[in-house]
């Protein structure tokens, strides 16, 4: 196999900007927290519970699983069927080894960052083949402001999260489009992982695609195959992502949730006005901070007009910018969102900004990269561009310490976060006839009878799993302490029975007579089949990568032998 030569300048300027991001990235977390402390943002305890959840089913060996018992003090949250916990594994690992939650935390944000520079770079490299653009797309998305409110502010893990696949998403439409046609393993690659961070950013991302498709038209009719390998890339990644995507539209058919009968918001609610977006961008706050992009996002593109020639990469970037301004005006309320109600999912318009600051990184970096000549002159900028990147997170910074100094939910030092009814705004998973104060006002184990004759003994409840001894001499219903959720299998006396939810959202069971009730989670035929599906598919996939690199070695190999004949 044909060893790949790895230029040394190259590879010195990848691990100086890696390191810089590393640096910088401490920087910027003490800018909003102090040394031993986390200000809670907006989402974090839902995901903390999350990883508490996940942590507590690798110390069980019960992975993988779908209902979430740490939730909703032991009644379970069915979480993970709508929001994906694979990419949570570090901190739950952390947190196993005994650190403490704000050293786990901390160290999962400078994980996930450096993660995010290293795919963005290699992925802005293979696009433009320029180590200055690489370094500029890197500095600018990393440290963008939209992103630093999203991982402070907003404690929006997933969506924190999505951005290490955006750029991959990026780089496999350039693939089909403009490269190799025959590499469109690499957008199912992105695609797949953003389905497994965050679904909405990945509903996002497919607009995002689609706007591509639509101005390229005219590449689209002049080789047709390319649409099949679109085609091909789609198919794959929803076979790679089954495990996930399966059991959810398994689940949302059983039942009614709350978020099929209750939206939070709208993106028609939530638009901004001309003003508004211009302060998001130039930093002009006043009494509130406004989730926006900042001005450093935008001052590369002087660099456009020193541009005369197109070729294949300037044209990609500026179809980016476009793109970008398109999302950019969506997020105004001069977009007609009443025509779009498909995509109220999404919830705010502001969730757009994490497209917008890659397409705008990356044309930037582009023109940057195609413009200056100068290796002193590139590197001055990206100095300051990093200074300009950090000065505007300590603006913002300032305002969030403000804002969140006396939030309760602070952690510092070796505390830990203790909420298990916090599930998220909206409270999406939940049954929709569900009443979150009901279940708070029971016991954690507390299983409610309609008969006060029936007499209950030796009740034990081990997560999702609940075994009771009953004596009914009149015919009664058990409510048991479990959210109901389709896979639940109930057996009495070693058999299983039919059970159906309350009014209450919870498990209820008839019951008659003397008996052992044992209720547990093996889960539904979906579930299984989807699991193994992706399995396969992952090693197929793999196999079929390795396969394609050896022979594609093997005839550049034979290639430069035969050079070499006739030279």
């Amino acid at each position: 196999m044909k060893l790949i030569k790895v230029n040394k300048k190259d590879a010195l300027a990848f691990s100086a900007i890696i390191l810089s991001i590393l640096i910088c990235s401490i920087i910027q977390m003490n800018l909003f927290w102090d040394k031993d402390l986390v200000l809670t943002g907006d989402d974090i305890g839902f995901h903390l519970n999350r990883v508490f959840g996940l942590a507590e089913a690798i110390k069980t060996s019960h992975y993988p699983f779908y209902i979430d018992s740490t939730f909703l003090n032991g009644y379970g949250y069915a979480a993970n069927w709508f929001y994906p916990n694979l990419f949570l594994f570090p901190m739950a690992i952390l947190l196993n080894l005994g650190y403490s939650l704000v050293v786990s935390y901390k160290t999962y944000i400078i994980i996930y960052t450096i993660a995010t520079a290293c795919v963005t770079y290699y992925c802005t490299y293979k696009m433009s083949k320029k180590v200055t653009s690489s370094s500029f797309m890197t500095i600018l998305y990393v440290f963008s402001l939209y992103r630093a409110f999203d991982v402070y502010q907003r404690a929006a893990l997933g969506e924190s999260l999505a951005f290490i696949f955006l750029p991959v998403i990026l780089y496999g439409i350039y693939e089909i489009l403009y490269g190799q046609k025959k590499k469109w393993y690499i957008l199912t690659i992105g695609f797949t992982g953003i389905i497994y961070t965050h679904v909405l950013s990945s509903v996002l991302a497919f607009c995002m695609l689609l706007l591509f498709l639509l101005l390229s038209i005219h590449r689209l009719r002049e080789d047709k195959t390319k649409i099949i390998y679109f085609v091909v890339a789609g198919g794959v990644t929803i076979l790679l992502s089954a495990f996930f995507i399966f059991p959810m539209v398994e689940q949302m058919a059983s039942n009614t949730f709350y978020l099929n009968t209750y939206t939070l918001t709208t993106p028609s609610n939530t638009t901004y006005s001309l003003g508004t977006l211009w302060r998001s961008i130039t930093l002009y706050y006043k009494d509130s901070s406004i989730i926006g992009l900042g001005y450093v996002l935008f001052l590369p593109l002087i660099y456009r007009f020193k541009i005369k020639k197109k070729n294949t990469i300037i044209n990609f970037a500026d179809k980016c910018l476009l793109i970008a301004m398109i999302f950019l005006l969506m997020t105004t309320n001069y977009f007609p969102w009443q025509h779009f109600h498909t995509l109220d999912v999404i919830q705010f318009t502001f969730r757009l900004f994490a497209l917008v600051t890659l397409l705008m990184a990356f044309s930037c970096s582009i023109y940057v990269g195609y413009s200056v000549k100068k290796k002193y002159h590139s590197i001055g900028l990206l100095f300051i561009v990093l200074s300009l990147s950090i000065s505007n997170a300590s603006t913002i910074a300032q305002y969030y310490k403000d804002f969140r100094i006396h939030d309760k939910n602070q952690f510092r030092g070796e505390q830990t976060f203790k909420d298990s009814y916090n599930i998220g705004a909206g409270s999406e998973y939940l049954p929709s006839v569900t009443k979150i104060d009901v279940l708070k006002s029971r016991k954690k184990d507390e299983v409610k009878t309609k008969n006060r004759t029936t007499k209950l003994s030796h009740i034990v409840k081990d997560g999702n799993e609940l075994y009771i001894h009953f004596d009914a001499k009149n015919k009664d219903i058990l409510e048991l302490p479990m959210i109901y959720y389709k896979g639940y299998e109930v057996k009495i006396n070693n058999k299983i029975v039919p059970i159906k939810m309350s009014n209450n959202g919870l498990i209820e069971v008839p019951i008659q007579g003397k008996g052992k009730m044992e209720i547990s989670y093996p889960g539904t035929g979906i579930q299984k089949f989807s699991f193994y599906t992706s399995i396969t598919t992952f090693i197929l996939l793999m196999i079929f990568i390795l396969l394609r690199s050896i022979i594609r070695n093997k005839e550049q190999q034979h290639s430069g032998d035969s050079i070499m004949k006739y030279a």
